[in-house]
């Protein structure tokens, strides 16, 4: 009886290695699963399958659990750091985690354990996240790991046809339903009680069985699973069901519960104005694309692929650094919570990282000797462009860093970029203001010169030179070739000479700013040339008027601070403090058990109204977990219900800031992801900025220096209580980068 878990855990839980959802199962069956394997979903065979690392061991490292609610339960962090450490001291040459992180930092507990593993020669492969588009949603912003976003690369289709005959492509793997049916908007279709929102998404038990039965609904997407929409249908008798994306994102292929076809957000709108307006509509469900229109390119990035520029480190580091399919991927399950299935269609960030796992065991099969540093930059440097919906290049690297992994070029790169571990405590030393006190580490002169195989410069002031160093795979002459619009690129030396494998050569890269517009990221690349090999590094630069940090600390007693800030021409640049404003703090406690439900109070989530007046510059909601705390989230909706902000990461602090917001009222909901049974208790403060408050001065005001010369800015404050957390913000004139000031 050791395996039998608490009551209230999913009915497919043990305390073993098990795996309770099918979560597991398939990034593992992803990672190295066997060769040869032949592959049927509900008796549709779609032929053999094989793992990237079939020849490789496994090991497994338990670190989530189910509840009997599928809402909660979740991935707690002490756990996560343990198997880290566990997985270290067995030896394991490749790690893949398939959970999201913190967005905004690099010193979380489970971030400083994936340090730890590749400081002991671990490759470790992580999930960018799932909240693309948005800019600035990319977790696990380490430069020690490999932040994999997810992209296309199969597709499944499948068509709907409207009772006139218009047809509309999707994604399907379900039993086609070519004779139609009558058609419903599950927003008509809600069941007695239920709201009309609810209905709209379809929820389980949202909708109305006397309307819905041998229909086929058209379902939004959004907020809950897809494959729970379809189980709605399913559950009110309905016979299939229409899948419509509400706004640009993927088009997935699940195993529904009932015949269904996914579709985007131009054709789902084409297909309910139908419904909507025809006397007696009717739906078909046809098997493949009878649409006649041309393929769709792949690899195209996932929409819900969390995107760079990284909102950690000042954005002088380039995530996500690589991208792989990540969409309906067909691969191993735990056959009790996925109907008796052995394998099933799953998309996420989660799927992609371990193709990168995988592909990482393979390299060091070949390349036993190889640094964790050395297998992402082969990775990265051979990597290929993805494609834009309209087959063009896709050359946006913050949707996926170096692009596309290309495992027919990785194993002969010819140049590596390698660091360790001492420059990533130098790193972090910098750039998250930390003293590790160890003899012989400082801070890194300039974030940007981390030696990574990627480029990012998130505030260029003119005129930046970085440097790096690059080892031969493969000795010979390469020649620097560069482009990066808008900007001119400068390489020292232009080409280098490698007379035997090992041997490193440092160079210098200058950028200074032509017509790159002031505030955008200008996007380019910088590639050594030797005799049949390219070795491509993507390069990001963002040139400002002024170089300033994002966000500066202090305490209240200190009356002021003073950091660095360089100008971006020799121009007079006027500064503006704006605050401080103290923050409303108010203090709680959640238990999980209950899902999210927007709006909508419980013992799982506290509701908090804050109002935004017009002429806000910034409000923030900061969340800080007591001990008692697991992994609370924060989420904040506007009067319509939508989330415009939120922070969901495996830590227990949150934080989410908007910019320039609209005026209204907002709700900030704390949520208990996964809390012990005594549930977790939290502070949560709100801040909303205005303009000047006469407590906050800037020196020297104005600005007036050399292009590309730093110089010393000291913000100082007055009148403020001691004991209460303030929050300004610094704007400068012309300048679309602002530092927020937070006081203790």
């Amino acid at each position: 009886m050791a395996n039998v878990p608490p009551a209230d855990y999913s009915e497919f839980e043990e305390i073993s290695p098990r795996d309770s959802d099918g979560h597991g199962t398939h990034t593992a069956g992803t990672a190295v699963g066997n060769d040869g394997v032949e592959m049927v979903v509900d008796g549709r065979d779609f032929g053999q399958g094989s793992g990237m690392a079939p020849g490789a061991k496994l090991a497994t490292y338990k670190v989530c659990f189910e509840d009997v609610d599928p809402n909660t339960g979740g991935c707690y962090t002490s756990d996560s750091v343990a198997a880290i450490n566990q997985a270290v001291l067995d030896g394991v040459d490749v790690l893949n985690y398939s959970i999201s992180g913190s967005t905004t930092s690099s010193i979380g507990a489970v971030e400083i354990a994936f340090l730890s593993a590749a400081s002991a020669g671990v490759f470790v492969a992580a999930s960018a996240g799932n909240s693309g588009p948005a800019a600035s949603t990319v977790a696990h912003n380490s430069p020690w790991l490999t932040t994999v976003a997810a992209s296309t690369h199969h597709y499944f289709y499948g068509t709907v046809e409207t009772g006139d005959g218009e047809l509309y492509r999707g994604s399907s793997v379900t039993a086609p339903l070519p004779e139609g049916a009558p058609a419903v908007l599950s927003s008509e279709v809600a069941a007695a009680g239920v709201a009309v929102d609810r209905a709209r998404l379809c929820y389980p038990e949202s909708l109305d069985p006397a309307q819905v039965e041998g229909t086929v609904v058209v379902c939004d997407r959004g907020t809950i699973a897809r494959t729970d929409k379809s189980l709605a249908v399913q559950q009110a008798g309905g016979a299939g069901m229409v899948l419509a994306n509400t706004a640009p994102s993927s088009v997935d292929a699940d195993v529904h519960y009932v015949p269904t076809v996914h579709v985007d957000e131009v054709a789902g709108a084409a297909i309910k104005e139908y419904v909507a307006s025809a006397a007696e509509p009717t739906l078909a469900i046809l098997a493949g694309d009878q649409t006649g229109a041309a393929p769709q390119p792949a690899p195209v990035i996932a929409g819900f692929s969390s995107r760079g520029p990284s909102a950690a480190h000042d954005g002088d580091l380039l995530k996500p650094d690589i991208s792989a399919p990540g969409v309906s991927v067909l691969a191993a399950v735990a056959p009790g919570p996925n109907g008796g299935r052995d394998f099933n269609f799953l998309s996420g960030t989660s799927m992609s990282s371990p193709h990168v796992a995988g592909l990482g065991a393979l390299v060091l099969g070949v390349h036993p000797d190889w640094s964790p540093t050395a297998v992402k930059s082969a990775m990265m440097t051979t990597a290929y462009d993805l494609l834009e919906e309209d087959g063009t290049p896709d050359t946006d690297h913050f949707n996926s860093g170096a692009g596309h992994v290309d495992p027919t070029r990785f194993l002969e790169p010819g140049l590596v970029y390698e660091s360790d571990v001492d420059e990533w405590l130098s790193f972090l030393e910098r750039t998250e203001e930390v003293d590790f006190g160890i003899p012989g580490i400082d801070p890194i002169d300039d974030a940007s010169n981390l030696n990574q195989p990627s480029i990012a410069i998130g505030a260029l002031a003119g005129t930046q030179t970085v440097t790096r160093t690059v080892t031969a795979t493969t000795p010979g002459l390469y020649r620097a070739v560069a482009d990066v619009p808008g900007m001119d690129v400068k390489v020292t030396p232009r080409v280098l000479n490698f007379t035997a494998p090992g041997q490193s050569r440092t160079f210098t890269v200058q950028l200074t700013r032509t017509s790159a517009p002031l505030g955008e990221y200008a996007q380019g690349s910088l590639t050594w040339e030797g005799r049949g090999l390219s070795v491509r590094s993507p390069v990001v630069a963002r040139p400002v008027v002024v170089a300033a940090p994002l966000e500066v600390t202090a305490d209240v007693a200190d009356g002021d601070i003073t950091y660095r800030v360089t100008p971006g021409s020799s121009d007079a640049i006027d500064v503006t403090v704006n605050g401080f404003v103290p923050g409303q703090r108010v203090t709680g406690d959640v238990v999980s058990g209950s899902p999210l439900t927007v709006g909508e109070t419980n013992a799982s989530t506290d509701i908090y109204p804050i109002d935004i007046p017009a002429g806000t510059t910034l409000g923030r909601a900061d969340l800080t977990a007591g001990e008692g705390a697991d992994d609370l989230d924060l989420y904040v909706t506007d009067a319509a219900g939508r989330i415009v902000g939120r922070s969901a990461t495996g830590d227990a602090d949150e934080q989410v800031t908007l910019r320039d917001p609209a005026p209204g009222r907002y709700l900030v909901h704390v949520h208990a992801y996964s809390t012990a049974s005594t549930g977790g208790d939290y502070t949560l403060d709100g801040f909303v900025v205005g303009g000047p408050r006469g407590n906050g001065t800037a020196t020297p005001d104005p600005i007036r220096g050399r292009q590309a010369r730093p110089l010393d800015l000291t913000v100082g404050w007055s009148g403020l209580r001691d004991g209460t957390p303030y929050l300004g913000v610094v704007t400068y004139e012309g300048a679309d980068i602002e530092t927020i000031v937070t006081l203790d």
